[in-house]
């Protein structure tokens, strides 16, 4: 009889240790490894293949990083718009283990550079050196693959079309590439990288940057903002897929503005790249060259908004016909609206539509950092602002004096 007591006691004393226990076990996880990077590839799978498809959930790490090993390439790269978290049958397995004798790669739609971020974070917390090396493998590529003549990303290679070659800014691959780069100098769970890689890829991110502050489309001297594809032998902005002209981009260049923001002791140059965006999203917006939200301004007149039809399972890209910007002929017809098919109401709610207005001139490329108020700072403390940057295409008469 006087040993059921102590029995329970005991059982008492078990459930207190396994509910201190438990919560320490999951701690000693850490948090899911993000897949944000991933998630602009998920979203272009599923709108071709659905959403039926079983997957792995965030926190099974393990089983993702085995789907990425067996979507490399043997090259290092990864092609375009793949789902890691799908839980692949035995065709679908046959099929990927097949493409990995497919050279070359995409950095398009956030693709390579989150891969090798991943697979050292996974590296970082299982000590599996398979991760390690398929990194490692993904890095070389991304080296091996920066443009010489300015330091910048291709979007694919091969490349299979005109503009796949480009130095591209859309979808945020050079800057997306070098952010990656940078935590690779900087990130203890880079620590694999040998000393000759890490010489490498400092020597990437100085050129990259460079490039960066080379590529800053200049109007009258005055530095803008980025296009979103340049030709690799003259430097120009170059036209993408049919619909994507040759023009300033402000979307991705909230990103290059959000990478330059991220160097620690910034050159003057960088200093002055930023302080030069800032002052041209801030005098776009207020000159409604960017469509911003109107409804803070009630004297604001409504902007029409109008649509290219893309092709199929292409992402639709909106076109602006603003006020007084020059419409030259060819390109806009009598009334001011693009040729074609079009559609759509007047747009008054978003400040960071896709828009396409007139062609751009861009004047050659130089070291011309002309000054202009200093605004980087308090959009370093307030970046929202950075996100009401106004229209992602602006083509016409940049100029913001």
């Amino acid at each position: 009889m006087a040993a059921r007591p102590a029995a329970r006691v005991n059982v008492r004393r078990l459930a207190v240790l396994l509910w201190i226990a438990l919560p320490c076990a999951v701690m000693a996880q850490g948090p899911d490894i993000p897949l944000r990077g991933f998630q602009d590839g998920i979203h272009h799978w599923q709108s071709g293949h659905g959403t039926d498809d079983p997957r792995y959930r965030p926190d099974q790490y393990r089983q993702i990083a085995d789907n990425l090993l067996v979507l490399q390439r043997g090259g290092g790269g990864w092609a375009v718009n793949q789902d890691p978290q799908r839980i692949l049958d035995d065709a679908a397995g046959a099929q990927v283990l097949a493409d990995q004798a497919t050279p070359g790669g995409s950095f398009d739609n956030r693709n390579i550079y989150t891969r090798v971020a991943y697979l050292a974070e996974a590296f970082a917390r299982s000590g599996d050196a398979r991760y390690r090396d398929a990194a490692v493998r993904g890095l070389d590529f991304i080296l091996a693959e920066q443009i010489p003549t300015c330091g910048g990303w291709p979007h694919s290679v091969p490349p299979r079309t005109a503009y796949h070659g480009h130095i591209t800014f859309a979808d945020d691959v050079t800057s997306g590439v070098l952010t990656t780069l940078r935590r690779v100098l900087r990130e203890p769970m880079f620590g694999f990288i040998t000393a000759d890689q890490r010489a490498r890829v400092d020597a990437a991110v100085t050129a990259g940057d460079a490039c960066l502050l080379r590529l800053q489309v200049r109007q009258d001297g005055v530095p803008t903002i980025w296009a979103g594809q340049y030709d690799r032998a003259t430097l120009l902005p170059a036209q993408g897929r049919k619909f994507e002209l040759p023009a300033l981009v402000t979307d991705e260049s909230v990103g290059v503005v959000r990478y330059l923001m991220s160097i620690p002791d910034p050159s003057p140059a960088v200093v002055a790249a930023i302080n030069a965006a800032m002052a041209w999203f801030q005098c776009a917006r207020s000159n409604r060259v960017a469509a911003g939200d109107v409804r803070d301004d009630p004297g604001a007149v409504p902007v029409p908004s109008h649509h290219r039809r893309p092709p199929p399972g292409r992402r639709r890209r909106r076109a602006a016909a603003v006020g007084a910007l020059p419409r030259p002929a060819g390109q806009f017809g009598a009334a001011g609206q693009p040729r074609g098919r079009t559609s759509g109401p007047f747009r008054r709610d978003s400040a960071r539509a896709p828009h396409r207005l007139p062609l751009v001139r861009h004047p050659a490329a130089g070291p011309d950092h002309h000054r202009l108020p200093a605004l980087a700072t308090a959009h370093r403390r307030d970046r929202s602002a950075l996100n009401a940057a106004g229209p992602r295409y602006v083509q016409g008469d940049t100029r913001c004096v």
